[in-house]
């Protein structure tokens, strides 16, 4: 048997939801896999849709699709004689799930799901699919019956499992499942899987590939083995961008590497490795040991296709891959790279005729059209290359000419317009010189205007209608003056700016006319500190420096400057960040820095502190007080400033000022390239709404379930009953009880998280304001006072005084000596209305955010630990309102301490406690009466149909003199249906006419002739669950009478332990209030 195999990986640029053009580029690249002469292809993840699809991954067509497209490949006969992992989305049990289909020769071998699920940053997997949780265990899956006529059979193996072939053993994972800490090629590995494929999904980020190529090199280099990375490459149309970078790895050592940036549509990275060396790594002693110890056995799925084959063994010009040094690219190429790549995606698909950048002259608008016209190089090296692609897209965007652009600055006049948009008095000559410098350099088409008779227009408005002449601030206006002025230039050349887009390429005479995409120009510091002006000229279609900092921006340019050969550049180095909205004197000029009040290196290191590393303003005061302090110990290439602790308080105090009170302009801004992990993401989807509108459905199908699944526990129990097995019974209908309570619950939680939705954006310009730190603050002052009365509670109480006015919280009850008890005090008279609208407690005067944000968010707090059911989506909202409402907050709210109270309903629904007798007695009496089931055995006359006993009559508002509501009765609901919330009146006369039929008769009394009870059970012992067990055994006397006394709460009143009529309708009154 040979031991030589050819394997190859690939990336594809690959679009969402273009299934056609996706499936073409996957059968392209089996193909090229195969002239190589491999016999293994690995794709990217979800190659077959695209990854981007988003929210359409919940639809049903999607799925239908896709398997339209896999029949597509399996029936090409040039893709048969070579194993295949493809990538697609797949349904099992009514589950979506992120599936590889391991196919050969027209047949599917395995579908294996994804196991772990990317959920953080921009990934958002768990709002469209299900992880599969079990490892190593298999399912039989129902195939379509398109594809079960290819199949011959209607079931193919779904779940963890491995590909066995007779010279080797192929094992899958997915994107994500590299980074998680328990991997699955660790477990494969011990049990003899050679070869792992890795198809991913995986997007840009600056500095990232050295982490990717750091985990799978460790990965084999600790386990051994053949790793095969595959990833998507190119935009998808979203703000992310996949950097492709395909690879093979050998036992630690790379083989193969593809592109990380490229305009190729299809690549494909193959290698040839010899399985010998695989199986020598691994036979060191402490491996086989832990190989013969582990017990994760995985199935595995036998086919007699052969990898490798004695012929090519005996080919003497064939050897296995060398290896060779990973490539790596400089942050500074790529900013490069991966914009230029970016745009282009963008501008072929989006059907458009270029790209406008308005030029200000500084050093943010001077990137962004650097980036424009590496873009041009990048296409201009791929039609010298002979891309066909690329070819084919330069012919219909350049139409100006028929000739093909042979440089980099012939294709940017065609296809990229730049323009500057001065003032006479506030825009300087240096300025305006550079931006057409650099318009030359690069050979854009450039328009240079003035906006002064724009301005003048709009500013004479406020004169004429007003009567008031405003004037900057440099002449004397007041600070609204100054920033109205300011904004009427700024928001002047948005609009101007797309209006030059929309006509520049029919003036020119382009052949089809067409329109122009508008980039911005708003770095990630300026976005983070909010110093931008909404729907100004940083509101754009996308903007490709949104995520970048003003370091690595300047680094960018003083590279390109270098390598691009544009000395014009380096005046934009040099000069001081302005954005020239105030007029120049003599003695002023604007300065973006003076205005921010700190630097764009000092912005950087705080949203990386925020974001990356997650650190609140007590957070990174701690860490900035050691790193930016002035007994620090200095090192070489220190320049981090030098400042004092009080200084440093006050830049982070400022910091997180000005990011809370401009969070509404988080929701307008441009969606930019994504190139790190602290950028802001784009806020129009943020997290809480996507979760909520993830959550609501998911609660009302779990209602529905419970809901069907009670009805069926109903039907058994009504058999049980008519069967005689009562015991049984009354053991079972308690399961049905929580059933219920647990559906109203979800009701109530349901509803508090449509008043969240509804209220999402008001709620984060609340809490994310002043507002928001006002609310943290009560809370975290309202818990220290807490747990000081705690701590005050333990220690010994002092003296009484006289005066009450000594200690810190003299005026609280925990002022009162332990020794004296606390009176009793009446309760003030409660009205009519006050006892129907008794939950409506919570006031203005308590409240922290808003009150009825407030109270949904105590809901959400105190029910998500004592939820009945698990609901993950109702754990991720718990951390949302977290961030909203701080922790203090929701220690508050989980114990029931804060100033806005849980409704009582809520909390009594909520509690852990068995259902009393008497209400496991209404239930089982309810269910025999609804299928006509003789239960008691003895004859009995039921209540009339709605005939309500006396004492449940809706007048009564409290329970009889004398009650002693400590049993359980009153903390349970009585049986009923669960249904949504109906108007006063028809709630209350449904609720009416249940309690009715749950109340037994007035003459109840003993069960049968002789006094015995029908229960026949062995009488249980005492127990840490159950220390008084409750049922009770014919003969046997009163529990109570052997303790010595009754329990409280508990009146027996006839000698066989069955409460009496007055007893019963006591409860239910209390029920029923």
């Amino acid at each position: 048997m040979g031991h030589f195999v050819t394997v190859a990986t690939c990336n594809l640029n690959q679009w969402a939801l273009d299934f056609e053009g996706n499936t073409q580029r996957i059968i392209e690249s089996i193909q090229q896999a195969k002239a190589a002469g491999a016999k293994l292809r690995v794709g990217p993840e979800l190659e077959v849709c695209g990854y981007g699809c988003l929210d359409h991954l919940l639809e049903q067509d999607l799925f239908l699709a896709c398997w339209e497209m896999l029949e597509r490949i399996l029936t090409d006969k040039s893709c048969n004689d070579i194993l295949l992992d493809i990538g697609m989305p797949i349904q099992h049990r009514n589950v979506r799930y992120n599936c590889r289909v391991i196919c050969l020769n027209g047949k599917i071998l395995l579908i294996r799901p994804k196991m772990f699920l990317a959920n953080d940053g921009n990934y958002r997997e768990m709002r469209h699919f299900t992880p599969w949780c079990q490892p190593r265990t298999t399912e039989q899956y129902h195939l379509p019956r398109r594809i079960q006529r290819l199949q011959g059979a209607t079931h193919v193996t779904f779940g963890d499992a491995v590909v066995s072939t007779p010279d080797t053993c192929i094992g899958a994972e997915t994107c994500e499942e590299l980074f998680t800490p328990d991997s699955p090629h660790t477990q494969m590995s011990l049990d003899g899987v050679e070869v792992i494929t890795n198809s991913s999904g995986s997007h840009f980020t600056l500095r990232k590939l050295e982490t990717r190529l750091a985990l799978i090199m460790e990965a084999t280099r600790k386990n051994g083995g053949i790793y095969l990375y595959a990833n998507q490459q190119g935009c998808d149309g979203d703000r992310l961008y996949y950097d492709g970078c395909a690879m093979i790895i050998v036992n630690g050592t790379m083989v193969a590497q593809g592109t990380q940036f490229s305009l190729n549509d299809v690549e494909v990275v193959t290698a040839t490795i010899d399985l010998e060396e695989v199986r020598a790594y691994r036979c060191s002693m402490s491996r086989a040991f832990q190989a013969a110890q582990s017990k994760a056995k995985y199935e595995r799925i036998q086919t007699p296709f052969e990898l490798s084959s004695e012929e090519d063994d005996l080919d003497l010009t064939r050897g296995p891959s060398i290896p060779i040094t990973p490539r790596y690219h400089s942050p500074e190429e790529e900013i490069a790279l991966c914009s230029g790549c970016y745009l282009w995606d963008y501008l072929r698909r989006s059907g458009v005729a270029g790209y406008l950048v308005p030029l200000s002259g500084g050093i943010d608008s001077c990137a962004t059209a650097t980036i424009v016209f590496s873009m041009c190089r990048l296409a201009m090296e791929a039609v010298k290359a002979g891309n066909a692609q690329v070819i084919e897209d330069v012919k219909r965007l350049a139409k100006y000419s028929d000739k093909l652009p042979e440089t980099p600055q012939e294709l940017c006049n065609q296809i990229f317009h730049t323009i500057y948009m001065g003032m006479s008095q506030q825009s300087s000559k240096e300025t305006r010189q550079r931006a057409r410098d650099l318009s030359e350099a690069i050979g854009s088409y450039h328009v240079n205007l003035d906006i002064d008779e724009v301005y003048h227009a709009q500013k004479a408005l406020i004169k004429t209608t007003l009567g008031f002449d405003p004037k900057f601030k440099v002449e004397g206006g007041s600070q609204a003056e100054n920033l109205m002025l300011q904004n009427i230039q700024a928001r002047s050349r948005m609009v101007t700016a797309y209006e030059f887009a929309q006509i520049l390429p029919t003036t020119r005479g382009r052949p089809g006319g067409g329109g122009l995409l508008v980039l911005g120009s708003a770095n990630v510091g300026e976005s983070l500190r909010g110093y931008l002006t909404k729907y100004d000229c940083s509101s754009a279609d996308i903007n490709p420096i949104g995520s970048i900092d003003k370091a690595d921006l300047k680094r960018f340019i003083a590279w390109a400057e270098r390598v691009y050969n544009i000395p014009c550049l380096h005046e934009f180095l040099t000069a001081i960040p302005t954005a020239e909205l105030e007029p120049i004197t003599e003695k002023y000029v604007q300065s973006d820095e003076a205005d921010m009040g700190m630097t764009y290196d000092e912005l950087t290191t705080f949203g990386r502190l925020r974001k990356v590393y997650k650190l609140g303003p007590y957070g990174m005061f701690q860490r900035l007080v050691h790193e930016w302090g002035e007994e620090r110990i200095r090192e070489d290439g220190d320049e981090s400033p030098v400042l004092e602790p009080r200084q440093i308080a006050e830049k982070i105090k400022h910091f997180f000022h000005y990011y809370a009170i401009n969070r509404h302009k988080m929701t307008t801004l441009t969606p930019s390239l994504h190139c790190n992990d602290y950028s802001p993401d784009d806020n129009r989807f943020t997290k809480l709404q996507s979760t909520l509108r993830l959550l609501i459905p998911r609660l009302r199908l779990q209602q529905k379930k419970d809901t069907a699944s009670s009805v069926a526990q109903r039907r058994e129990l009504a058999q049980l009953l008519e069967n005689g097995r009562e015991a049984s019974a009354r053991y079972r209908v308690e399961n049905v009880i929580a059933t219920d309570i647990g559906v109203e619950v979800m009701e109530m939680i349901e509803l508090y998280c449509e008043l969240l939705l509804a209220r999402a954006m008001v709620l984060d310009q609340l809490a994310f304001s002043d507002k928001g730190v006002e609310a943290r603050n009560k809370a975290k002052e309202e818990l220290n006072r807490l747990n000081l009365e705690k701590r005050g509670s333990t220690t010994s109480t002092p003296e009484p005084k006289k005066s009450g006015g000594f200690g810190w919280f003299s005026s609280s009850k925990s002022s009162i000596p332990a020794a004296i008890p606390a009176q009793p005090q009446e309760p003030p008279p409660t009205t009519a209305a006050a006892a129907d609208e008794s939950d409506d407690f919570n006031d203005e005067a308590n409240s922290y955010i808003n009150v009825g944000l407030d109270e949904a968010a105590v809901a959400i707090f105190y029910s998500c630990p004592r939820f009945p059911r698990e609901v993950k989506e109702l754990t991720t909202l718990r951390l949302l309102l977290m961030e909203r409402w701080g922790k203090e907050f929701a220690t508050l709210a989980q114990d029931n301490k804060a100033a806005i109270k849980i409704p009582e309903r809520l909390v009594k629904k909520l509690r852990v406690k068995p259902p009393s007798t008497e209400l496991v007695e209404s239930y089982l009496r309810e269910i025999a009466k609804a299928y006509n089931v003789a239960w008691p055995a003895r004859e009995e006359e039921d209540l009339a149909e709605g005939d309500v006993p006396e004492l449940m009559s809706t007048e009564e508002t409290s329970p009889p003199p004398g009650y002693d509501d400590s049993d359980t009765t009153g903390d349970v609901a009585a049986p009923h249906t669960p249904r949504k919330n109906l108007a006063d009146n028809v709630r209350r006369a449904s609720e009416t006419e249940e309690l009715s039929r749950a109340t037994p008769p007035r003459d109840i009394g003993t069960h049968d002739a002789t006094g015995k009870s029908p229960v026949s059970v062995a009488k249980p012992g005492p127990s840490t669950d159950n220390p008084e067990p409750r049922v009770r055994i014919p003969g046997d006397t009163d529990v109570s009478k052997k303790e010595g006394g009754a329990r409280p709460g508990v009146q027996r009143k006839d000698s066989k332990g069955i409460p009496n009529v007055d007893e019963l309708s006591k409860r239910f009154a209390a029920l029923k209030r």
